[in-house]
């Protein structure tokens, strides 16, 4: 019996160390189309509701966005590049439907390989605005909810890591953003330092347990949280025009 159970040890062991490497693989057809589905078209109609806007939704995040740094910080998690939230869903298609004959209008004028992070019609249903992720920065963007054309409002870059990312005013004509400051420099990295222990002293009494992932544990947690959420608040015109709070008078 001892050598028919040493026989199977040394027959269990042969193929873990024998086994080659394993590359990866594509589930069943099944699973597959299961996970591959199409998502349902999001809707935002207008504030008179004569028209609607539809969202081509993305199912399948691309592996080049899968690879992108991420700052995870105080619950947020941003890309370190563009100040957009990694962690949702977003748009690569809209339209406009005007609900009395629901005809759907394409908008032109929109770059290719569309990522719309958010969108928001103006008071008076003539304008969208768009938050459009580019390949280095968010950049707000305006449609004429009547004609369906799209130009960019201004070459700032959009901080789109928090919520309320955007709003319009009463009167239609200007969108309030939180822009990157543009006096903010190129984050230096810090010096690896060698690891040491970290003593904590406690007074026997119960505390709250950790819920969120990145905390701000340390000195460096916390500039670094405010490098990249500190933002300018700016009011942008339909025509273009600028007007930012400038510091100090910045939020996070």
């Amino acid at each position: 019996l001892t050598r028919i159970l040493c026989l199977q040890v040394l027959i269990g062991w042969h193929p873990v160390f024998g086994q080659p490497e394993i590359d990866y693989q594509r589930p069943s057809e099944a699973l597959s189309r299961l996970v591959e589905r199409p998502l349902p078209p999001v809707y935002h109609p207008d504030p008179k509701r004569e028209r609607m806007l539809k969202l081509k939704l993305v199912s399948l995040v691309p592996e080049t966005r899968l690879r992108r740094e991420e700052v995870s910080l105080a619950g947020y998690k941003i890309y370190r590049d563009t100040s957009a939230k990694s962690r949702r869903l977003y748009a690569e298609g809209l339209s406009v439907i005007d609900l009395a004959s629901g005809t759907e209008n394409a908008v032109s004028g929109l770059p290719e390989k569309l990522i719309i992070l958010h969108v928001l019609w103006s008071p008076d249903s003539q304008w969208i605005a768009a938050l459009l992720e580019r390949e280095n920065q968010v950049e707000l963007w305006g449609i004429d909810g009547k004609g369906f054309k799209a130009r960019k409002l201004s070459d700032l870059a959009v901080h789109a890591g928090m919520d309320d990312m955007l709003f319009w005013s009463s009167d239609s004509q200007h969108v309030w953003v939180k822009t990157v400051p543009v006096d903010r420099k190129p984050m230096v990295e810090a010096k690896r330092v060698e690891r040491r222990a970290l003593v904590r002293e406690t007074n026997g009494q119960p505390i709250p347990a950790q819920t969120h992932r990145g905390t701000l544990r340390t000195q460096e947690d916390v500039d670094l949280f405010k490098y990249y959420f500190t933002t300018s608040i700016t009011k942008i015109s339909l025509s273009g025009r600028q007007t930012g709070l400038h510091s100090p008078n910045r939020t996070r």
